[in-house]
């Protein structure tokens, strides 16, 4: 009786939305946060893309050693153009304005001269690619986007899951750079 059992807390890192080398930040943070969390807490790392691997332990030590291995793989997919992403996804979404501010930047014109004058002299039905391409680019940012989404609310959801049989309440903390959540795609409630 008034033995302090401590709680339980699990550390889940986002990898996928966490950048190679910005994200070291972040990790440092995470583990400043658990040396400060009482000696009495279990605590445990857990990098969503590898879940299966989760650990509850008082050893700080350990839980230092796990989250300096742990590395972000969310650098940013190869592109050709400089969209951002809240662009890209307007632009998927079918925002015309969006598509033509950024035509504009990326192309050098106005969505209305879609045709090149030089070509159209020669082939009146050539047509300038550079548009598409930023339509194109767009639609495969968000679509990226979306799916890394996905992938990690379903490996936290799997967490949440496995954790249900301890007893008692659990804290997780997430350590992510953020991550681009459509409720038309993502069903938050099962994560709730």
């Amino acid at each position: 009786e008034g033995i302090d059992v401590g709680r339980v807390m699990v550390v889940a890192v986002d990898e996928m939305h966490i950048r190679r080398l910005e994200g070291k930040r972040a990790l440092v943070a995470a583990t400043r946060f658990i040396e400060s969390l009482p000696d009495t807490d279990h605590v445990g790392v857990v990098g969503l893309t590898n879940a299966d691997t989760l650990l509850l332990t008082r050893d700080r030590a350990a839980l230092r050693r796990t989250l300096e291995r742990l590395t972000g793989i969310g650098d940013p997919q190869m592109q050709q153009l400089n969209l951002g992403i809240s662009e890209a996804l307007e632009i998927s979404e079918g925002s015309r304005a969006r598509l033509a501010d950024a035509v504009l930047r990326e192309c050098g014109r106005a969505l209305t001269e879609y045709v090149s004058n030089a070509r159209a002299a020669d082939d009146a039905t050539a047509r300038d690619a550079c548009p598409e391409q930023v339509e194109q680019e767009s639609r495969a940012m968000a679509q990226y986007a979306h799916m890394q989404a996905g992938m990690s609310v379903g490996a936290l959801q799997a967490l949440i899951a496995r954790l249900k049989d301890l007893p008692g309440p659990k804290t997780i903390v997430l350590v992510s750079e953020g991550m681009i959540i459509d409720p038309r795609r993502v069903d938050l409630a099962r994560l709730a």
